[in-house]
Protein backbone atom coordinates (compact mmCIF):
# COMPACT_ATOMS: atom_id res chain seq x y z
CA UNK A 1 0.00 0.00 0.00
CA UNK A 2 2.72 2.52 0.67
CA UNK A 3 4.70 1.59 -2.64
CA UNK A 4 1.68 2.74 -4.22
CA UNK A 5 0.88 5.58 -2.48
CA UNK A 6 4.38 6.96 -3.13
CA UNK A 7 3.72 6.13 -7.05
CA UNK A 8 1.03 7.73 -6.79
CA UNK A 9 2.55 10.88 -5.54
CA UNK A 10 5.74 10.47 -7.93
CA UNK A 11 3.23 10.22 -10.90
CA UNK A 12 1.37 13.44 -8.89
CA UNK A 13 4.98 15.28 -9.22
CA UNK A 14 5.77 14.35 -12.70
CA UNK A 15 2.61 15.55 -13.83
CA UNK A 16 2.94 19.11 -12.56
CA UNK A 17 6.50 19.42 -13.45
CA UNK A 18 5.24 18.36 -16.95
CA UNK A 19 2.53 20.60 -16.93
CA UNK A 20 4.91 24.00 -15.51
CA UNK A 21 6.85 22.75 -18.14
CA UNK A 22 4.43 22.86 -20.99
CA UNK A 23 3.48 26.36 -19.45
CA UNK A 24 7.01 27.56 -19.36
CA UNK A 25 7.41 26.17 -23.08
CA UNK A 26 4.05 27.70 -23.91
CA UNK A 27 5.15 31.43 -22.95
CA UNK A 28 8.34 31.34 -24.71
CA UNK A 29 6.36 30.70 -27.53
CA UNK A 30 4.05 33.64 -27.06
CA UNK A 31 7.46 35.76 -26.45
CA UNK A 32 9.01 34.18 -29.66
CA UNK A 33 6.09 34.91 -31.61
CA UNK A 34 5.67 38.19 -30.61
CA UNK A 35 8.66 38.92 -31.39
CA UNK A 36 8.57 37.10 -35.21
CA UNK A 37 5.87 39.25 -35.84
CA UNK A 38 7.47 42.30 -34.24
CA UNK A 39 10.51 41.35 -36.83
CA UNK A 40 8.33 40.95 -39.56
CA UNK A 41 6.42 44.00 -39.20
CA UNK A 42 10.34 46.07 -38.91
CA UNK A 43 11.21 44.29 -41.85
CA UNK A 44 8.65 44.96 -43.95
CA UNK A 45 8.66 48.60 -42.97
CA UNK A 46 12.47 49.11 -43.47
CA UNK A 47 11.90 46.94 -47.15
CA UNK A 48 8.82 49.13 -47.53
CA UNK A 49 10.87 52.41 -46.87
CA UNK A 50 14.43 51.74 -49.07
CA UNK A 51 12.72 50.01 -52.00
CA UNK A 52 9.99 52.68 -51.99
CA UNK A 53 10.38 52.44 -56.30
CA UNK A 54 10.29 48.25 -56.18
CA UNK A 55 7.38 46.75 -57.84
CA UNK A 56 4.67 45.30 -55.87
CA UNK A 57 6.07 41.57 -56.46
CA UNK A 58 8.79 41.78 -54.94
CA UNK A 59 7.34 43.39 -51.82
CA UNK A 60 5.03 40.44 -52.03
CA UNK A 61 7.70 37.91 -52.45
CA UNK A 62 9.28 39.33 -49.03
CA UNK A 63 6.17 38.66 -47.18
CA UNK A 64 5.79 35.20 -48.39
CA UNK A 65 9.19 34.19 -47.47
CA UNK A 66 8.27 36.26 -43.96
CA UNK A 67 4.93 34.13 -43.68
CA UNK A 68 6.77 31.10 -44.87
CA UNK A 69 9.23 31.50 -42.33
CA UNK A 70 6.69 32.11 -39.47
CA UNK A 71 4.50 28.82 -40.55
CA UNK A 72 7.56 26.44 -40.10
CA UNK A 73 8.67 28.17 -36.85
CA UNK A 74 5.48 27.86 -35.41
CA UNK A 75 5.26 23.90 -36.76
CA UNK A 76 8.19 23.26 -35.51
CA UNK A 77 7.11 24.41 -31.94
CA UNK A 78 3.99 22.79 -32.67
CA UNK A 79 5.67 19.53 -32.88
CA UNK A 80 7.52 19.82 -30.01
CA UNK A 81 5.10 20.76 -27.93
CA UNK A 82 2.88 17.21 -28.91
CA UNK A 83 5.90 15.57 -28.48
CA UNK A 84 6.13 16.71 -24.75
CA UNK A 85 2.39 16.31 -24.08
CA UNK A 86 2.54 12.32 -25.52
Amino acid sequence: ADSLTNVEKELKDMDSTLENCITDIQTQFNVLFNDLNELKSTSNDEILDENDDDDDNNNNSNENMGVMAETSFIRRLDIQRKELQD
